[in-house]
């Protein structure tokens, strides 16, 4: 009877997922997540409309990331000089899901634009996305349920634009997680086994009973 018991249990266990977190940066920082000081070259963002260099720096009423993130602009006066401060601009950073499920993805996090930020993309889809101010964060998550994501590099882009005076974005992402490739997720079958499981070990126990 104890060879049978431990048998129905092997088949009842659900076959499980295993989460990993992504590695995705916040603006401005450095290999190590640390907040740059204003006037380096971010380096993990890019201007891809047109494509020019990335600064950080952080304007004085703008919300201040602390350490986690700075706030990144087209030139060394916080974009106010930069087309006369009126610009749309395209900055783009990746995510690599190597080794990852893209269906899986659950990226999370805030963001603020001066003026306005208009769509993040994941791989050149839009995802609907906006931030309305400069004066606080707006919340977004892009998932992978979308389809949006694939295997290996994908690319976010974030859209924003300036209309007049100083002009910045800040991205910082809160959690960034997915399963392992081939891990997946408990299917219907399983849960149907795992019923019939159940219910073996329930006629032992009845068997068992004088």
């Amino acid at each position: 009877m104890g060879k049978k018991f431990l048998l129905l249990l092997t088949l009842a266990l659900p076959v499980c997922s295993f989460a990993g977190n992504l590695t995705v940066f916040n603006t401005g920082v450095n290999s190590l997540g640390v907040a740059l000081p204003a006037g380096q070259v971010d380096p993990h963002y890019h201007d891809t409309i047109p494509a020019n260099t990335v600064y950080t720096g952080n304007y004085g009423p703008w919300p201040n990331p602390g350490t986690v993130a700075s706030w990144i602009e087209p030139d060394l006066s916080y974009g106010g000089a930069y087309g006369g401060g009126l610009y749309n601009l395209d900055y783009q950073t990746t995510v690599d899901l190597t080794g990852f499920d893209p269906a899986s993805v659950s990226i999370v996090g805030v963001w603020a634009t001066d003026n306005f930020g208009t769509n993040i993309l994941v791989n050149g889809h839009a995802t609907g996305n906006t931030s309305p101010t400069w004066s606080s964060l707006t919340g977004f998550t892009l998932s992978g349920a979308s389809g949006f994501f694939t295997p290996g590099v994908n690319t976010l882009d974030f859209q924003w634009g300036n209309g007049g005076g100083p002009g910045g974005l800040l991205v910082e992402f809160t959690s960034a997680t997915a399963n392992a490739a081939g891990t997946g997720t408990p299917e219907p079958a399983t849960f149907l086994l795992l019923g019939a499981g159940l219910a073996g070990v329930g006629l032992l126990r009845r068997r068992r009973q004088p």
